[in-house]
């Protein structure tokens, strides 16, 4: 084919123009701070896809909801990240939280709960609560989120 003779109609290109606006990936460039949350379903099986994900990687902090690492009896020294603090909220099979954070936050608390976990992470302008709510969590999973 001959490319001088390939053209976009107007309407196209006019669409075109609004989905650059609106797409995700231009708002994540001017978002601050960055903040990645994954429901992961095993963090020890898929570290490595997320370890190695640009996206996450650009992160200033990184949510991790159903980790399944069990407190009493998996290591988690190997599921630490380059350049990150961690807080494992770790309960066990289908559950657990775990956040990953940059220098410019700070653990403040963490709630951890058969049916649901919670851990706060701050900086000096932005909370970020990483949660992890079981379907059959009771009501004080509402007070616990208040509190």
């Amino acid at each position: 084919l001959p490319e001088n003779k390939i053209m976009a109609s107007s309407e196209a290109l006019e669409e075109l123009e609004r989905m650059e606006k609106v797409a995700l990936n231009s708002q994540w460039r001017d978002r601050n701070p960055k903040i990645s949350s994954v429901n992961i379903s095993r963090l020890k099986k898929h570290f490595k896809d997320m370890k190695s994900s640009p996206t996450i990687q650009k992160s200033d902090v990184i949510c991790i909801q159903e980790t399944w690492i069990d407190p009493h009896h998996d290591e988690t020294k190997n599921l630490n990240l380059d350049n990150y603090s961690s807080q494992f909220s770790s309960i066990g099979e289908g559950k657990g939280i775990t956040t990953y954070y940059r220098e410019s936050f700070q653990f403040k608390e963490e709630i951890i709960k058969p049916m649901y976990q919670f851990c706060k992470v701050s900086s000096e302008e932005k909370d970020v609560i990483n949660v992890y709510r079981s379907s059959n969590a009771p009501p004080s999973f509402l007070d616990d989120l208040k509190a």
